[in-house]
């Protein structure tokens, strides 16, 4: 590059003048003495263009010699009152005087050129190694004046600035073992000191003087006590044989821990890791397991297979889980929480969870409900009154119903699952198989009966009788029917030959046998209660006494396996139960008295003229909820089928008929019932229609006969 104009013309004029004069360039201008006036510009960086203004320069440049600290600079142009250089790209021109050498003088500019390329420079740290804390002093070039922005760090790891100016940087080690050892980074947004320096971190050790307390279980609190704990919790861990500890607060000098539930801790000492340290206490910590117990199950019922979880404490694998004695398969363990199956056994049925391990035992507050699904379907029975035999939903029956009325019509079931209904105003016994065919299975139908038949020697296949009432054996298969039209009580042989019994009285209503005791019960409605000898009969019957003369009018009978007697007194709405050989003193087991249909306890529950029994398999008792109609549809108060737990005192809604005769399910308890006191909603679909008798067969299925719509129904109850 060349000088100005300026510069050009002084210099074309200068070289006129020393022809004119004849002058020659042997040295400096004689007129004038060798000098610096001013450098311009006075900084600046690789490639500037830096002008000497002066006196007595030579006009040949390779008479001069230009540096600065030293660096030589390339003398590009010269006149005799100003030098042309460029400033090189060596940071150690640095900072200093330009100086001028022509001939072996050499002058100097007051003014220092302040070397510049745009770049900081990282040149020493007054430590490379330190602890947390440490002041450390940077010191290099073209820093930020005020420390503006900057920053260290190591290894990513920043380290705090305190101040700073354009060739220091005064910063302070944190506590972080995460340094290491690493190059020390400073920066200003995206530009990097240029530099080598390395630093390595040491950490202070880390001591633990104590633990408290020295025992415990889980959520026991332990403060360790010691020195040089790091400020934060991050980075740090604090185990007990290999089991973490949350850390609940960190100080230098104490860390306060929890203990987690789990005794694989055991008798060991704590352990703190930070960074490459890792100490352990002297004294040990103690585990202790804590007993055997449940906080909570859930869910609260379920049906089989379902999943159970069980929290608590005190859980191992030794553990075994239990409801009412059926054993759960436990699927995982901990020691806060059990994860277990409940398996398809209706068993279960409803009770806590009880947890054993050795001659421990835990058993939860709250109780688990097993659910079963129980299906309602037509079994037989068009809806209409008729007489036709067939598949079930094609045959018809006539069980009618008049206010007032006893003929409440009865139904049965043997071991081979045939249903057994007393069909009255037909006159026949109905035999329904278990594909639902419907048959004559005794009795036909005629307009002036002939009620000596059955008293022939021998019996008859051809009985004429009115049949209100039956109960079977279902061993023998052996079918008793009451008459209430002649009185006359019969047994029906599994062929269909009928005998004669006996008179029980035209005011009998209801009968239940018991053939463990070889025993047959007959209720009349004027209160009395009649006990006759199964297996007798013949022209003159079967034996038979009275053992009940109390006033009180019964309806249905049932007979459990103990040989004790229920009783439906349908005027009292109430249930009552004879026990064994006690026949006078009978005692009221469910029904407030009211009429009603509400569920509850056994004493405030309310039943409408209840009358048939059965007891099911596993000893409940099931009430035919309304067994005459009280309004001109026949519909009463109560349209289903009752369950009174007999364990528990308890009665509940074991199901109800559906109006569309549709088949409808729901879930519940099992071998229970829903409470209608608050679960009707949609689970119980409308209502049998005057259902007057119910029959539990060998597999806990219930039917139920409806007088009302001429039908029997099969309730299934499935796990």
């Amino acid at each position: 590059m060349k000088l100005n104009i300026k510069h050009i013309a002084l210099g074309l004029l200068a070289c006129c003048m020393a022809v004119a004069c004849d002058d020659s360039d042997s040295g400096v201008d004689a007129g004038a003495a060798l000098s610096i006036e001013s450098i311009l510009p006075e900084s600046g960086g690789p490639g500037l263009e830096l002008i000497v203004n002066g006196t007595g320069f030579p006009l040949d440049k390779s008479r001069i010699a230009l540096s600065i600290n030293g660096i030589s600079l390339p003398v590009e142009d010269c006149n005799r009152e100003q030098i042309l250089t460029i400033i090189p790209d060596n940071r150690a021109v640095g900072r200093g005087p330009v100086e001028v050498t022509i001939d072996g003088k050499t002058v100097s500019s007051s003014q220092e050129f302040v070397y510049f390329d745009g770049k900081m420079y990282l040149d020493a740290i007054s430590q490379t190694s330190a602890g947390p804390d440490t002041e450390l002093t940077l010191r290099g070039e073209n820093f930020p004046e005020d420390g503006t922005g900057v920053s260290v760090s190591v290894n990513g790891v920043e380290f705090p600035v305190k101040s700073a100016d354009a060739a220091t940087i005064v910063v302070t080690v944190p506590n972080n073992p995460n340094i290491g050892t690493g190059k020390v980074v400073v920066a200003v947004g995206n530009v990097f000191a240029v530099g080598d320096v390395e630093f390595t971190y040491i950490e202070p050790v880390i001591r633990i003087a104590s633990i408290s307390p020295t025992e415990g279980g889980p959520l026991t609190e332990v403060t360790v006590r010691g020195e040089n704990f790091p400020p934060t919790s991050e980075g740090v861990s604090v185990t007990i044989n290999d089991v973490a500890l949350d850390i609940r607060s960190i100080a230098s000098d104490k860390l306060v821990v929890v203990i987690p539930s789990d005794r694989k801790i055991g008798t060991n000492p704590v352990v703190v890791k930070y960074g490459s340290q890792s100490v352990a206490s002297a004294e040990s910590f103690t585990y202790i397991v804590p007993q055997l117990g449940i906080a909570s199950i859930a869910p609260l019922s379920g049906k089989g297979q379902c999943e159970l979880t069980i929290v608590g404490d005190g859980f191992d694998e030794k553990v075994a889980a239990s409801i009412n004695g059926v054993a759960l398969t436990i699927t995982s363990c901990t020691e806060t929480e059990i994860k277990a199956v409940v398996p398809r056994d209706r068993k279960v049925g409803k009770g806590p969870v009880l947890l054993t391990r050795g001659a421990e035992r835990a058993a939860s507050a709250e109780e688990f409900t097993y659910l079963m699904t129980r299906t309602v379907r037509v079994l037989a029975g068009t809806g209409q009154a008729g007489s036709d035999n067939g598949p079930g939903t094609s045959a018809s029956f006539n069980f009618g119903y008049w206010w007032g009325e006893a003929r409440r019509c009865g139904i049965g079931v043997d071991n081979d699952l045939n249903v057994y209904v007393a069909d009255v105003h037909n006159m026949q016994i109905r035999k329904i198989a278990p594909d639902g065919m419907v048959t004559t299975h005794a009795g036909h139908y005629t307009d002036s009966p002939d009620w000596g038949v059955v008293r022939a020697e021998g019996g008859t296949y051809d009985p004429e009788f009115r049949p209100n009432c039956l109960a079977v054996n279902p061993d023998n298969k052996f079918v008793y029917v009451l008459d209430n039209w002649i009185g006359g009580m019969h047994v029906v042989e599994p062929d269909g030959r009928t005998h004669y019994m006996g008179w029980g009285g035209a005011s009998a209503s209801g009968c239940a046998v018991d053939p463990a005791r070889n025993r047959f019960f007959i209720s009349h409605s004027d209160g009395k209660i009649d006990l006759a000898v199964a297996d007798g009969y013949g022209y003159n019957g079967a034996p038979r006494d009275n053992v009940y003369n109390g006033g009180k009018k019964f309806g249905g009978l049932a007979v459990d396996k103990e040989g004790n007697l229920y009783a439906a007194a349908y005027e009292e709405n109430r249930i009552y139960k004879f026990t064994d050989g006690d026949w006078t003193n009978p005692v009221v087991i469910a029904g407030s008295g009211n009429a009603g249909c509400k569920d509850g306890p056994a004493m405030e529950a309310e039943f409408h003229c209840p009358w048939g029994l059965a007891i099911d398999n596993d000893g409940n008792l099931l009430v035919a909820g309304d067994g005459s109609g009280t309004s001109s549809e026949g519909y009463g108060m109560d349209k289903s089928i009752r369950l009174i737990d007999l364990k528990n005192n308890m009665v509940t809604t074991f199901a109800t008929g559906s109006d569309d005769r549709g088949e409808h399910s729901f879930d519940v308890p099992a071998a229970g019932g829903i409470d209608n006191r608050t679960e009707n909603n949609g689970l119980l679909q409308g209502g049998f229609y005057c259902p007057s008798a119910v029959a539990v067969d060998r597999n806990g299925d219930v039917y139920v006969l409806t007088r009302g719509d001429a039908t029997v129904w099969k309730i299934v109850t499935e796990e």
